[in-house]
């Protein structure tokens, strides 16, 4: 960095270097093996995958998982796949063991794209990364207003006037809906691993509450809200069609 001119060092800050971890386990109480379910002729993962590979400001991509079958589907779309097969109590900390323990490289952003976010958008990917670096945010997530208060299914966030999250509840608290993308500083990702688990945390079964309640987590806006996969009744709904527009991933990451 001491050979890089004034000129160079802005254009290194201007864009940070992100890392995309999607965890993926094949466990689900409500919906089992749902990851592995076809809809429109491929599984689930797979649609997350091709639509994070999308995403413009991602640099490196890995799916996180434990499972062999789940492992086979992310490879055949060309994702790398890391192992975290020691049991995790929720996805974000499956994504930092992998995050601290298995990636060499450095990285100013990581992204956490639930692997059941079938519909993500990659816009919506590029719109929070960006946000968060021009920000300087500590963690940043996505929500819409399009929520039904009473589907317990789902997160609803409270949010101030400048949209830091207050609060997450299934419980209907609000309609603005807590969508599957999360994204942290490497700090914010460590403090994750290392701050104890709340009473709030264990009672509404949310893991970001931990980092809510400790520290300052934004949310930004996007436009609708993305079709859920936690039911039979989501499952249902999504076999009716998924919206096209996929790539193969092996496009490769950040250079669309």
């Amino acid at each position: 960095d001491k050979f890089l001119t004034s000129h160079d060092r802005e254009v290194k800050r201007s864009r940070p270097r992100v890392c995309c971890l999607i965890p993926a386990r094949l466990g689900a109480t409500r919906l089992p093996g749902k990851l592995l379910l076809p809809i429109d002729g491929t599984s689930a993962i797979s649609h997350t995958c091709r639509r994070v590979a999308q995403a413009k400001s991602i640099d490196k991509c890995y799916v996180v998982t434990d499972s062999d079958d789940i492992e086979a589907e992310a490879r055949v779309v060309g994702m790398e796949v890391l192992r975290v097969n020691e049991d995790c109590n929720n996805g974000t900390e499956r994504i930092a063991k992998a995050f601290f323990s298995l990636i060499k490289e450095d990285f100013d952003v990581i992204v956490n794209v639930q692997g059941d976010e079938v519909k993500v958008s990659p816009d919506d990917i590029d719109k929070v990364v960006l946000s968060h670096w021009k920000n300087s945010n500590y963690c940043t997530c996505i929500h819409a207003e399009t929520g039904d208060p009473d589907d317990t299914s789902i997160t609803k966030l409270a949010l101030t006037e400048n949209n830091r999250i207050m609060y997450i509840s299934r419980r209907p608290i609000t309609t603005v809906v807590h969508l599957g993308v999360y994204v942290f500083t490497p700090l914010a990702l460590e403090d994750f691993l290392k701050l104890p688990e709340t009473v709030n945390q264990k009672k509404e079964n949310i893991e970001m509450l931990k980092l809510v309640e400790a520290r300052v987590v934004h949310s930004v806006p996007v436009t609708g809200g993305y079709a859920q996969l936690n039911t039979h009744e989501d499952y249902s709904m999504l076999t009716q069609g998924v919206a096209g527009g996929f790539v193969n991933c092996n496009a490769g990451i950040g250079e669309k």
